[in-house]
């Protein structure tokens, strides 16, 4: 039985956690209350396609409409918008040089910040810088042109909860935003075009995102941000269809603490969301299947 020294210790622990909880929560709210109230002159305006004063009737450029319910189950949804933007934004009719306004990168705020340092910015810029897309495009290729500062989520580590399928949905439409499946909709070739190769399309496109292709394993961070050219992306379906799967690196990486081997298949962390043909094999299987052989020959 427990002492009265130790039950006071652990009291006093639960309520010193469940304090600090609280003021953390406080504060995370009276951030979001400042956020709504601040950003409702913006989002009057930067929430619609068509504005409508006493003056005279706006439309809105596509690139400027935000949806405030993305933006506030954003990742930086917390923050209000000239937290990043220039005060000067707050002044309607907004002045004509506030265009030349050059936009943060995300080391601007995440180079050196502790808080965020568990998602290793400076590695994911390194890596960046060996991408094709860095390599081709340069300065113009920011950041932004994958992850919108309005809407984005980090979705690695959460897909259990909001589903796999989901989280790879949400990754690829970065890349469709410019490489859409529907050559109407852009300067590329059709992706169903380019994957013709491809066997079972749309079951790989819907269980697997374009970097567990097209990028380099990632070692140091979760998500590979190196790039590779199209004659460099993988066509072997060996790299993936084997008990050493790739995607065991790159897909599965938040899944690499699960046990590998349940009921005699392999990588059962994948067999939870897709049967992977050559991946999820089963041991007992494989043994069994030799017996049959071995007596079909005898």
């Amino acid at each position: 039985m427990r002492d009265s020294g130790e039950i006071a210790f652990l009291l006093s622990a639960v309520l010193l956690f469940g304090s600090a909880y609280g003021q953390i929560s406080l504060r995370t709210q009276r951030n979001m209350d400042q956020s709504y109230s601040d950003n409702k002159s913006c989002f009057r305006c930067h929430a619609h396609e068509r504005i409508k004063n006493d003056s005279q009737k706006i439309v809105m450029k596509h690139k400027n409409i935000i949806d405030s319910s993305l933006y506030y189950s954003s990742i930086h949804g917390g923050f209000r918008c000239v937290d990043c933007h220039s005060e000067d934004y707050m002044v309607y009719p907004h002045t004509a040089t506030l265009k030349d306004e050059s936009f943060l990168s995300c080391l601007d705020c995440h180079e050196g910040n502790k808080k965020t340092s568990a998602y290793h910015f400076e590695k994911i810029s390194e890596a960046y810088q060996e991408s094709v897309h860095a390599k081709k495009q340069g300065l113009e290729f920011t950041c932004w042109k994958c992850h919108d500062p309005h809407t984005y989520t980090v979705y690695f580590g959460i897909a259990d909860s909001i589903g796999l399928t989901r989280m790879i949905s949400a990754q690829n439409d970065m890349c469709e935003k410019c490489h859409a499946v529907s050559s109407e909709e852009s300067s590329y070739r059709s992706l169903t075009e380019i994957h013709s190769w491809l066997p079972n399309q749309e079951l790989h496109f819907r269980h697997v995102r374009c970097i567990d292709c097209h990028a380099v394993i990632p070692d140091s961070i979760n998500v590979s941000h190196t790039i590779m050219p199209a004659s460099q992306s993988i066509r072997n379906c060996l790299a993936c269809h084997q008990v050493n799967s790739r995607l065991l690196f790159t897909l599965y990486k938040y899944h690499q603490s699960i046990s590998k081997h349940h009921n005699g298949f392999y990588n059962s962390e994948i067999l939870n969301n897709s049967y992977v043909m050559g991946a999820n094999r089963n041991y007992w299987l494989n043994r069994l299947s030799i017996v049959f052989f071995g007596l079909a020959l005898a």
